[in-house]
This record gives C-alpha cells, structure tokens and sequence, in this order.
C-alpha cells in the first residue's frame, strides 16, 4: 500500500456514516450464532443468560480483541449443571468468549453490580442483551434492576460515578492537553494500541460519552419522577448503539441541557472515535498481536471531536 494514510482517508470519508451500521450487522450475526448454541444446552427454565458492552450495544467489530462476555443469573442449586454445560460451549470457540463467566444468583447478588470485581457498574444491565430466557423473566429483571437503582444508595452512585465516569473523563482532558499521549497524540495525529494496554481512543473519548449517559440514565430513574413499569418501558426501548442511544434520551428529555447541535456533534464524535479504535483492533490483529502506532489522516477533526465531547459532557 503506497500511501495507507490516503487509504484510510478514503474509507473513513466514504463509510462514517453507515460504520456503526455495518458493525451491527457483524454483532448481530455473531451473537444470533450464539443465541442458537445456547438453545442447544437445554438449561433449566429459570436461567437466563446474557452478554454487556460492546456486544449490547451492537458494536462488537473484532472478537479476537473482543470476545463475548457472559452473565448467567441462576441459583445454587442450577449452577453446576448449567456451569458444567456452559463451559463446554466456551471451550468449543464457536465465537471467542471471555472464560471468566459472570455468575448472579438473583437470591442474593445485585443486578446493579458486577459480582465478578465487585464494583458498583450498572452500566452492564443497561446494555444487556439477552442470549437465554424469556421476555417475561427479561421484565421482572429490569423491574427489579429500576427498583434497585432508586434504592441505591447515594455513596453507590459516588463510586460508579467516580470510577467511571470521573475517571474516564479525565483521561480525556488530559488527552486534550497533551499531558497523556501514549495512546492518543492529538498534536501529533497519531494513535497507539497493544491489546492488553493502550487501546487507542477507547477510554479517552468513547468511555466518557458512555459512562455519562449512563449515569444520566441512573440518575433519572432516582428522580422517581415516573412510575416504574414507565423506567423498564425506557429502558426495553432503548435503542443499543450509542450514537441512537443519544437520539432516544435527548428526544424523552433526558438530556435536557444540550441542544440539537450538541446531540449531533456528540453523535459524530463518538462514531469517529468508535471507527478509529476498532480500526487499530483491526492493524493489530492484522500484526498478529504486535502493538501499533499509526498516523491518521484528519487530526483537526479527531481534535475537534475531543473538544466537542468535553464541552458537551460538562453540560450534562
């Protein structure tokens, strides 16, 4: 490839618009296979089974970078079975999965938490996508995970808004300032990923504008300014993709303090970022695992989109 700066150029500026479109497509298509492998165990009734991130929100592009994560909620007297079951399809590799299976017994764990790292992360309920169970058991799940969050105590919500979203966005300041560049040089043009370790524009610009609307999302069910059934119809309608996610919250008021513009510029940040990283995924998987650090064609624009997402989010 002569000039792969060009290249990239023009495969951004042909396809950013339809990119989260195209990823979806590739989410579906890998999670309906998984969907059919799960059907096939033959679990008992009262399991249900979902997958969180970048698989609920239909932007799962590489898996080897990526695999599926799963979150079974059964109780204690169904778990050997199911485990013995379950470990079984992970082994198999149909799909990469991440072999640290998230176990919940609804008797006794949260749905508001991870019981996995024991942190305070509703985000993974908000983005579930269920592989096993029912629609009805997916509505008492999410009745009971509204509750929750409205009983949630106040220090809880400090530590989830801390930890991720706090956190997070300082990464992202620091990016914009040029203090933090071993991932992402904003002066220079130049992105880094190695896997494990930097991973490019991922948690200096898509995590700040996840975890915000996520705590925006929290932070209105505690208002308990609507009955609960209206919080879970919210939430079962809420579309998967981020950039539709904003769309939806801002069109029921939940991003009262943005205007059009703001919806839009945060919707065109976040999916050049999502672009960016998932193409670093890509060089390394093409590299056989050896990081990468490569220029991109467009700073100013990747600069505008971190600004843009800054004063945004300071909105919110």
């Amino acid at each position: 490839m002569d000039n792969p700066q060009q290249s990239l150029k023009s495969y951004k500026d042909s396809s950013l618009n339809t990119y989260p479109i195209k990823v979806s497509h590739m989410t579906q298509t890998d999670i309906g296979r998984l969907k059919v492998a799960i059907a096939r165990l033959d679990l008992p009734g009262n399991v249900f089974i979902y997958t969180t991130g970048s698989d609920g929100k239909f932007e799962k592009a590489n898996r080897k970078e990526s695999p599926a994560e799963l979150i079974i909620l059964c109780d204690s007297h169904s778990k050997k079975l199911v485990e013995a079951r379950v470990n079984k399809l992970v082994k198999s590799n149909l799909i990469p999965m991440d072999n640290r299976i998230e176990w919940i017994d609804p008797s006794k764990n949260s749905l508001r938490k991870c019981t996995i790292t024991d942190t305070v992360a509703p985000s993974r309920f908000l983005h579930n996508l269920p592989l096993s169970g029912s629609e009805e058991q997916l509505d008492e799940l999410t009745l009971h995970f509204v509750d929750e969050i409205q009983k949630m105590p106040q220090a809880e919500r400090r530590r989830f808004r801390n930890k991720f979203v706090v956190e997070h966005t300082q990464q992202m300041k620091k990016a914009i300032s040029g203090k933090e560049t071993h991932e992402v040089d904003l002066a220079q043009g130049v992105l880094s990923y190695s896997g494990m370790g930097r991973k490019a524009a991922k948690y200096s610009l898509l995590r700040p504008i996840q975890y915000t609307l996520d705590l925006a999302l929290v932070d209105a069910i505690r208002t308990k300014q609507r009955p609960q059934k209206e919080y879970v119809t919210i939430l079962r309608n809420m579309p998967r993709q981020v950039p539709d996610q904003i769309d939806y919250m801002y069109k029921l008021g939940l991003l009262p303090n943005l205007s059009k513009t703001d919806v839009g510029d945060l919707k065109q940040a976040y999916t050049l970022g999502l672009f960016y990283f998932q193409t670093a995924q890509h060089l390394v998987s093409s590299m056989e695992g050896s990081p990468v650090q490569f220029p991109i064609p467009d700073k100013e624009e990747l600069a505008k989109a971190y600004a843009d997402t800054v004063r945004i989010l300071e909105k919110m």
